[in-house]
């Protein structure tokens, strides 16, 4: 008689630690005593770690159900130590079961034999609901647990970012509390990424994100993981608000990975790397090249204007087309030369040399006038002053702290003084925590103020006609390509119609173009 082939999976929820102590290997050794007793062929196993049992999400449990439903099936029953491995939904339990026995797999457990028919049917759902209800229970507790431990300002256990590490702050019973600090080597590497995207390498100018990970690789710096840059992790370094002091936590629904609304995320202040007002420059020049803004042949191409023209009459982009040869280029509204007409009736296109003269003209004539340049900054100044009252409120917050510490520092000291405690090892742990949380608060507090100081201040008029002045030299004697990037730095559209033309752009933007990112 030919043994009957089975299957086995393995599941915990993390790779470090069992649930419950019930290891791989436990269950590993279990199901084989049971194939063993019954008489089985273990034909296959699929182990699965770092894996929760409240979603079907799981790579290794996607492919056994996939093998598990080929015709033939190349076992007839799938072992689990327990129900709960397969699932702790009880949804997706009764879903894949079905499935699986329909194309003939039995779903077994080895330590749950309900036994067969309708009442053996129903204590196993019975079964599947309460271990769903327990993993919720569960997940709610240990989520409601890190939330506070990140409100507490601990890191939670993640790894730490490029430039930080994380480092035991204290210890609660068994468990070690840890906080960010920051890694010099690696906070090195953050301030050269930023440097390299804004102002570039002392040869070239500003890179792009691209060219700012070849230079990095090219040089030999690694990420955190010890590997090379990838152009996805710069960008979302560039991005990362943890990089002037606010690390998140709470940001994605852990189950759906969908961002939930920002009031639910909880900041944490953590020792800053980059100056906020060049992390505000950055996050300008991303909105500003962003893809769904130009495309990358526009943003790296020579053309001056290549994607900021718009037609006049009917909104649609203008194409940059070429004549003889390519010798003669000139802009036309992309729907008219795609169609022939254009919708809201403009008629001629325009010469490319010569919009480009008019738009350099109009910006160093017009727009960075000493007047013009004193109003913006005027205006920019006013509203970076009314949009610093979050900072004030943590800067406030972070004092608070800072006494209650330095007051809980004085009694024990006080305590120590008088006779009422003695200087035990655990009493100078309690001190140095203590100092530590006061150094870090203190840093901390540092940080904010030189945040609400470093407004973008109002101008005289003749700092206004000074600032103007640097700009027009830089735009009449760069080359082709630092050019472009300063145009684009702060305007946003060129609107071409038949009798006018018309500059749009964000006076916030051409505030960090004049005065190199609102410093004082």
């Amino acid at each position: 008689m030919n043994a009957i082939p089975v299957a086995s999976y393995l599941r915990v929820s993390t790779g470090r630690q069992a649930e419950e102590g019930l290891s791989i290997l436990d269950q590993r050794n279990s199901i084989q005593k049971y194939v063993d007793e019954k008489g089985w062929l273990l034909v296959q196993e699929f182990e699965e770690r770092g894996a929760s049992g409240r979603t079907d999400q799981r790579p290794v449990f996607q492919a056994m159900i996939d093998q598990a439903l080929q015709k033939p099936p190349p076992f007839r029953k799938l072992l689990v130590h327990s129900y709960s491995r397969f699932a702790r939904d009880e949804m997706l339990f009764e879903w894949y079961g079905r499935k699986m026995r329909k194309n003939g797999v039995e779903l077994v457990s080895i330590t749950q034999d309900f036994g067969d028919g309708p009442a053996g049917d129903l204590t196993r759902r019975i079964m599947a609901l309460t271990d769903e209800l327990n993993s919720a229970e569960t997940a709610k507790h240990v989520r409601r647990t890190m939330l506070e431990n990140h409100r507490q300002g601990f890191w939670n256990g993640s790894a730490a970012p490029l430039g930080y590490r994380s480092v035991v702050a204290e210890m609660r019973g068994h468990k070690a509390k840890k906080k960010l600090e920051v890694d010099p080597e690696g906070a090195e590497t953050i301030r050269l990424i930023f440097q390299l995207y804004l102002e570039g390498d002392g040869v070239n100018g500003p890179l792009g994100i691209k060219n700012t990970v070849r230079y990095l690789n090219d040089h030999g710096f690694k990420n955190a993981a010890g590997r090379t840059f990838q152009v996805s992790l710069v960008e979302k370094i560039l991005k990362d608000e943890v990089y002037v002091g606010r690390a998140y936590y709470n940001v994605r629904d852990s189950q759906t990975r969908t961002i939930r609304p920002r009031e639910e995320w909880i900041c944490q202040s953590v020792p800053p790397i980059i100056s906020e007002e060049t992390f505000q420059r950055v996050q300008t020049k991303l909105a500003l090249q962003a893809p769904a803004n130009f495309a990358p042949r526009l943003v790296n191409g020579n053309p001056l204007l290549s994607g900021l023209v718009i037609c006049g009459g009917c909104g649609s982009p203008m194409r940059r087309l070429t004549a003889k040869y390519g010798r003669f280029a000139y802009f036309r509204c992309g729907t008219r030369a795609r169609t022939g007409s254009c919708p809201g009736g403009t008629t001629a296109g325009i010469n490319e040399a010569q919009l480009d003269a008019l738009v350099m003209e109009a910006l160093l004539d017009r727009l960075l006038t000493a007047e013009r340049v004193q109003t913006i900054i005027g205006e920019v100044s006013a509203a970076r002053k009314s949009g610093a009252e979050n900072a004030t409120t943590t800067l406030a917050r972070l004092k608070s702290q800072l006494t209650e510490s330095s007051n809980k520092l004085a009694r024990m000291m006080s305590a120590l003084a008088n006779g009422v405690v003695q200087p035990s090892e655990t009493f100078k742990k309690t001190v140095q925590s203590i100092e530590a949380e006061r150094t870090r608060v203190a840093d901390l507090i540092s940080a904010q103020e030189r945040l609400v100081e470093t407004e973008v201040r109002a101008v005289t008029l003749e700092e206004a006609a000074q600032l103007a002045n640097v700009l027009r030299v830089k735009l009449e004697g760069s080359k082709p390509a630092l050019k472009k990037r300063i145009v684009r730095s702060f305007v946003q559209q060129i609107i071409v119609g038949d009798e006018e033309i018309a500059i749009v752009g964000a006076k916030s933007d051409l505030c960090e173009v004049v005065t190199g990112g609102g410093k004082k």
